[in-house]
């Protein structure tokens, strides 16, 4: 009996399932239903998408030029700062003895100038009185001249005299030994004119020389003075101030730390000139880069505010490309008011910049540009051939040509209908000429088969196991 039960059972199960597959091929064979969508009129906003970094229009990075050890600081983070106020302070006892070995330098210096000029008008002195000797060897010189001149006239005149014999022969010596007296006389005098000239070009060269000192010295001075300078400048520049009014975002220093200012200075504090004006310095890819331009609207999220859209404008579209694995992107920067303080540097910002608007346009669901029919149309003809990145993948570009979108005819037939677009928001497109009209139904995609199975499209109802 229970044999029978069981046969009977399974008999049972394979006309239910034998029924269950007939009546499912009957079901795909009937005719496919679509899904429909009103034409209508509205506003369509076409936006380029991009990431970027919230950012201070103007940061100062404060440094120290020279090296140290910090002793006080002054400000800290978030500290408003006025141009001209103290950051911070380095030990100024090193700077302070170069300052005071600079000055004694100085000192220095200048008493070997004062010293050279004692030098000159010594040499001077020298020069003169050696001047006045030899005008008076000259002199000298000149008397011993005349002296010979008339101790030869002597002598030639007691020559005379003594050859006619009217004098003694003495005589005649006596004028001869007077003549060789006066020209020995003549030629020291005149080798004291040549000593004295010789003097007079050796107290010439002193002072010179004496001059030249002075200028060595005078240059000494300067150099001293630059040296007592320069350590001024170090001993003020232990003092770090601050180069403009803003708000400090970092402070990279403690107490005690030292500072090496040895081949670049060192970054003590980020100053950021005002945060209630700020910047987004945004990644655009180069495929959107050419719809950007300056002054366009720009709306954008930040993770910390997500529920608030901020507003800024582009002020900027730099020229320098960014390459990253063979990637192209532009820094479109975009100026933002702050005047709440919400945003903080740093935030990653979300940016939708609006490179176009239309109001009150006829819109076309973006879906009905998409679709194709699963089964060539009636009279033979053909579906077209789907554009390679279709099936619901959001297009980069906005195609603005003439496209073909599909409506249900008389007797659920499909008529293909030739459009031309014209931007796009993602969901809508603007309709720019065609035969369509507010009002008409496009044919957007094919209704799910869930919706009256219960299961997915393409698959056999499933039966309860008994």
């Amino acid at each position: 009996m229970n044999k029978r039960w069981r046969g009977l059972g399974a008999a049972a199960g394979i006309a239910a399932v034998a029924a269950g597959i007939l009546w499912w091929r009957g079901r795909g064979a009937s005719d496919p239903q679509y899904n429909l969508a009103r034409l209508e009129r509205g506003n369509i906003v076409e936006r380029v998408t991009a990431t970027g970094t919230v950012n201070p229009i103007t940061t100062v990075l404060v440094g120290s030029q020279v090296s140290g050890t910090i002793k006080k600081l002054y400000a800290d983070f978030n500290s408003a700062v006025r141009r001209g106020q103290i950051l911070a302070q380095l030990d100024t006892d090193t700077f302070e003895s170069q300052v005071a070995q600079a000055a004694a330098n100085l000192q220095t210096a200048r008493a070997q100038v004062e010293n050279a000029k004692a030098s000159l008008e010594n040499f001077r002195a020298a020069l003169l009185s050696a001047q006045a000797n030899l005008t008076s060897v000259r002199a000298n010189a000149e008397k011993a001249r005349v002296s010979e001149k008339d101790a030869k006239d002597n002598r030639d005149r007691q020559t005379a005299l003594w050859q006619r014999n009217l004098i003694a022969q003495r005589d005649v010596e006596v004028a001869n030994t007077a003549y060789e007296l006066a020209v020995a006389q003549k030629r020291v005098v005149e080798a004291q004119v040549q000593q004295a000239e010789a003097d007079l070009e050796a107290a010439r060269a002193r002072v010179q020389s004496a001059q030249a000192q002075i200028k060595t010295n005078e240059a000494q001075v300067a150099q001293a003075a630059a040296a007592l300078r320069q350590a001024q400048i170090n001993l003020e520049k232990a003092t770090i101030y601050s180069p403009i009014d803003g708000i400090v975002v970092a402070r990279n220093v403690d107490v005690g730390q030292t500072v090496a200012a040895s081949l670049q200075a060192p970054t003590l504090f980020i100053i950021a000139l005002d945060l209630s004006r700020l910047q987004i310095d945004t990644s655009v890819p180069e495929a959107d880069v050419g719809r950007i331009q300056e002054g366009q609207e720009v709306q954008f999220t930040v993770d910390a505010f997500p529920s608030q859209t901020f507003r800024g404008r582009v002020s900027q579209v730099r020229l320098n490309p960014t390459t990253v694995q063979n990637v192209v992107t532009y820094n479109a920067v975009v100026t933002v008011e702050n005047p709440g303080k919400r945003l903080m540097p740093g935030m990653t910002a979300q940016v939708s910049i609006i490179t176009s608007r239309k109001d009150n346009v006829l819109r076309l669901p973006v879906q009905a540009t998409r679709f194709r029919p699963p089964t060539p149309v009636g009279g033979g003809e053909k579906s077209p051939v789907a554009r390679k990145g279709s099936g619901g993948q959001k297009r980069q570009t906005v195609e603005r040509d003439r496209m073909q979108v599909w409506m249900l005819g008389q007797g659920g037939s499909l008529q293909p209908v030739s459009v031309q677009t014209g931007i796009s928001d993602g969901r809508f497109t603007e309709i720019v000429s065609g035969s369509l009209k507010e009002g008409d139904q496009v044919i957007i995609g094919l209704r799910s088969a869930t919706a009256n199975s219960g299961g997915p499209p393409g698959a056999p109802p499933m039966f309860r196991r008994f």
